[in-house]
């Protein structure tokens, strides 16, 4: 039993002396110099770059600096809100590790390396990224038929020009050739294809353009047919109310002779109002048609204008 009580003591004894060994070594370097290398943060980032996350963790830190240094391929790197409470500093950087995808659709591997300087319980942390590789290659385009669609290349080319402004990370190069009304394009694989929906909607445009055009010959032709056999009428009307007024000026001069009745005379006078009134119909009906066509030729004439 007296060896028994010995052995508890001694554990007492050696346990506070193995604590005091093991404890942090924040506990072992006390001084002032280092309190801030362990100091915990809370960290409310709102969103933003790679870089700016940094800047605010620098700014958070008691001293006003943070040993983390950001390659130039990840500083524009899109970093989401971000709320951590009572991390160290390599905690927080250390959670920026891992895979980022970009506008473009490309995919970018952020990564964190520390180093050790000396005794400094303080780490040095390096931040790099790694892209994937993007196929960049070239199509060409004939914008004839588009540009019949009654725009210009310069239009054509802003529309083109809108749909590649969705990539603001990856620059695609376009380049028109006036004389040959060729586009060239380089770019990714999905650029590319959006420039061909683009052109394909404006060529779609142009050919609805083509049916316009033929709806409008259509419509001309049958107006000016119409209007061919209005004209036919009105010199038919014309020849017969000429011959009505020649038996209404004959029927006049008989019943001054007293050779007919009055009642000669007004049957006389009703052919000639009948087709006076005729006529004008016909005159009416052919303005409006003229009209008509001369405002269908000039539809046509603007969707036929070349647009250089």
């Amino acid at each position: 039993m007296k060896a028994k009580a010995q052995k508890i003591i001694g554990l007492v004894v050696v346990l506070p002396l193995i604590a005091a060994w093991a404890a942090p070594t924040y506990a072992q370097r006390s001084d002032k110099k280092y309190e801030h290398q362990y100091s915990r943060l809370d960290v409310e980032f709102p969103g933003g770059t790679l870089s700016e996350y940094v800047d605010q963790l620098r700014q958070s830190r008691p001293d006003g600096a943070a040993n983390v240094l950001v390659m130039p391929n990840a500083e524009k790197l899109l970093v989401p809100p971000v709320t951590l409470v009572a991390v160290d500093v390599e905690a927080a950087v250390r959670m920026l590790e891992g895979m980022y995808v970009l506008p473009d659709g490309r995919k970018a591997r952020v990564d964190v390396q520390s180093y050790s300087i000396g005794d400094s319980p303080d780490l040095v942390m390096k931040i790099t990224a790694e892209y994937d590789q993007i196929d960049i290659r070239a199509s060409v385009w004939n914008l004839t038929e588009a540009l019949m669609n009654g725009q210009t290349a310069e239009e054509l080319l802003g529309a083109v020009e809108a749909v590649l402004s969705l990539f603001p990370e990856e620059k695609a190069k376009v380049s028109y050739h006036p004389p040959t009304r060729l586009l060239i394009a380089r770019g990714t694989d999905e650029q590319l294809d959006l420039v061909r929906e683009a052109i394909d909607e404006l060529t779609e445009g142009a050919e609805r353009r083509r049916d316009r055009i033929e709806d409008l010959r259509n419509d001309i032709g049958e107006h000016e047919e119409e209007l061919q056999m209005l004209v036919g009428e009105m010199k038919i009307a014309e020849q017969v109310l000429s011959l009505a007024k020649l038996r209404l000026s004959r029927s006049k001069d008989r019943f001054e002779e007293g050779a007919v009745a009055p009642e000669n005379v007004a049957g006389s006078q009703i052919p000639v109002t009948r087709n006076e009134a005729h006529l004008d119909n016909l005159k009416m009906r052919s303005a409006r048609i003229q009209a008509k066509l001369d405002s269908l030729k000039e539809a046509l004439k603007k969707l036929e204008e070349p647009r250089e």
